[in-house]
């Protein structure tokens, strides 16, 4: 506020406080109607001045430079509120409601398009009659996230021909019932998320109480194509439109389909791109009594195909009986039982049954984790150099996360390290192996876990004919030192012909292992045909006698031999370009060399 305004305030006269009636009046009955009268002018006269301010209030808010945007256009910024620009509208919200209450245009504005009115929660009768009025003939997202009420089905009865999208997640079973049965069709429909998260300890499978989706629109939805059901008893047949179908079920409270069930409706979806499933099928108790009949069902489309299922026997006979694209990607999650392991999961109960998983056609890159009581595997895709390293990078052909009870030794567990691949591993390039459950060295009188031993190693190596690139962490020396020797030919065989690269991380290095590293780039000599051994890398390793790397004569003569040596980031040189450095080799690898 200036100075021009503080005194225009200042020279406002304000009326006198003091008021009383005219003299002339000495009747009692007079002088009420006239304080009754003067009451009523001056009431006026308030209801003068606020409309008065209103209407400045209106003049200050036109200056605003927003409000100099076109009506069209300001209604368009509007629209944004329901969703992000591009995105579609799943969920229905009020958030449109706060623009109504800014100012007199906005209020217009809102209030005259339709658009902004065609999403909305239903927790509010006359809120959702409101809505249904003033969207008029668009079509309209509604979700429910606690209790209804009891108008609310047949509110929106009226509108179901032009529902677009409903979001139901609820703890009431009987409001998912009473919502959906009020659809007598619904030919707009493209989206649908049920979820009921109570847990009624009366509800069984086959109990009433437990939540259901009746028979939707007649069982006919053309336009449906993204469905999620949790919890929530599947008791239509999807329509063949789909896109997404998400099927979900605790195991303690609500079942799947029977697994022939869901390929049936999988036989349906010819144009599905991303299944998830999670939970138990509703026969997991009859597993071994199962006899199936075999057949294939083409999902051509597919990208995304995740499977949560309890049992590895449901997992393997969805993937033994459903084919996928190349450009799949297989994300898997379960417990292994006392009989299975990692091959149970991708191949059915003949353990050489066919597949057709086309998108394990030719995998390069493999990925192994084991950790206490979880083994992971994946098979990234992209460049074998640049991705097989990176466990978090979300272009993959196959992902597998299991648990089990299997002890200190992920060696228990057939197809994880003993040569039992569920894919076919003759292009496998790069090969990285973590051990996160080893942290500390054993003693050779006291095993608590089966180590990897030669044999073991030969039998894996033997596998894996065209790897070049093997990065491993977190080893144990007496593990380490037998696949060291393989690859260094200690016995007269070179397995893996083609290795060319060797990547250490997390693990204390012996003198064995020393010399048979240094081996391994002598019978490795750049300039074969089939290439020679081109890169080592170290990353927090320790040698023996507490020696460091950084500037050791072993890591230097490796350099030497051509190798490009890089410890914890930093490139060793070999003698020719660091000047009149004296080396000193391992006692063993020396006198082999003066020999």
């Amino acid at each position: 506020m200036d100075k021009r305004d503080e005194k225009f305030l200042h020279n406002v006269s304000i009326p006198e406080r003091t008021i009383s009636y005219p003299s002339n009046l000495t009747n009692r009955r007079d002088i009420r109607t006239y304080v009754a009268l003067e009451t009523k002018r001056r009431l006026r006269i308030i209801d003068v001045c606020r409309d008065d301010i209103v209407r400045l209030g209106e003049l200050h808010n036109n200056l605003a430079p927003v409000n100099a945007l076109p009506v069209e256009v300001l209604s368009h910024v509007f629209v944004y509120l329901l969703s992000p620009p591009g995105a579609p509208i799943t969920q229905g919200h009020a958030k449109f409601l706060k623009v109504a209450h800014v100012c007199h245009r906005w209020r217009t504005i809102a209030l005259e398009n339709p658009t902004l009115w065609t999403s909305f929660p239903l927790h509010h009768a006359e809120m959702v009659e409101q809505c249904v009025n003033r969207s008029r003939q668009l079509p309209i997202t509604v979700s429910l996230t606690r209790g209804m009420p009891k108008s609310i089905p047949q509110l929106v009865a009226s509108a179901s021909c032009r529902v677009r999208s409903i979001w139901i997640s609820t703890k009431s079973g009987s409001d998912v019932g009473q919502l959906l049965s009020c659809f007598g069709s619904a030919p707009l429909l493209e989206y649908l998320h049920v979820e009921a998260s109570g847990n009624d300890p009366r509800a069984s499978f086959d109990s009433s109480v437990r939540p259901s989706v009746p028979l939707l629109f007649n069982g006919h939805a053309p336009s449906l194509r993204y469905l999620v059901l949790r919890n929530v008893q599947l008791l239509f047949p999807p329509s063949n439109t789909l896109r997404h179908l998400e099927l979900g079920a605790s195991p303690n409270d609500l079942h799947l389909p029977a697994v022939k069930e869901v390929l049936d409706v999988l036989a349906n979806c010819p144009e599905l791109e991303e299944l998830k499933l999670s939970g138990l099928c509703q026969d997991w108790e009859f597993v071994e009594e199962r006899n199936v009949a075999r057949r294939k069902v083409e999902l051509p489309q597919l990208r995304s195909l995740t499977l949560g299922l309890e049992f590895a026997a449901d997992i393997a006979e969805l993937l033994s009986q459903v084919s996928v694209p190349e450009q799949a990607c297989i994300q898997i999650s379960t417990t292994l039982g006392d009989e299975e392991d990692l091959s149970s999961i991708t191949h059915a109960y003949v353990p050489d049954s066919p597949h057709s998983l086309r998108c394990l056609d030719k995998v390069r890159a493999v990925q192994l984790q084991w950790q206490d009581t979880h083994l992971w595997l994946r098979t990234p895709r992209g460049d074998v150099h640049e991705t097989f390293l990176d466990w978090h990078d979300s272009d993959i052909s196959l992902e597998v996360w299991a648990s089990g009870d299997w002890g200190d030794s992920p060696y228990a567990v057939g197809g994880f390290l003993d040569g039992r691949w569920p894919f076919d591993t003759s292009h496998v390039e790069a090969l990285a192996i973590v051990f996160s459950g080893i942290s500390e060295e054993i003693d050779d009188d006291e095993d608590p876990r089966e180590l990897m031993r030669l044999q073991q190693w030969t039998t894996v190596l033997g596998t894996l004919p065209a790897l070049k690139t093997v990065s491993l962490s977190c080893f144990l020396s007496l593990e380490l030192d037998p696949l060291i020797d393989l690859w260094a030919g200690t016995d007269g065989e070179v397995y893996c012909p083609k290795l060319e690269s060797l990547g250490f991380s997390n693990l204390e290095m012996s003198e064995r292992t020393m010399e048979g590293v240094y081996n391994i780039a002598v019978k490795r000599l750049d300039g074969r045909p089939d290439g020679g051994f081109k890169e080592m890398y170290f990353n927090d390793c320790g040698t023996p006698s507490q020696m460091q790397y950084r500037g050791d004569e072993w890591t230097v003569k490796l350099a030497e031999l051509g190798v490009k040596v890089t410890i914890d980031g930093k490139v060793v040189k070999a003698r020719s370009q660091r000047g009149s450095l004296q080396c000193r080799l391992p006692r063993a690898i020396s006198s082999r060399r003066r020999a």
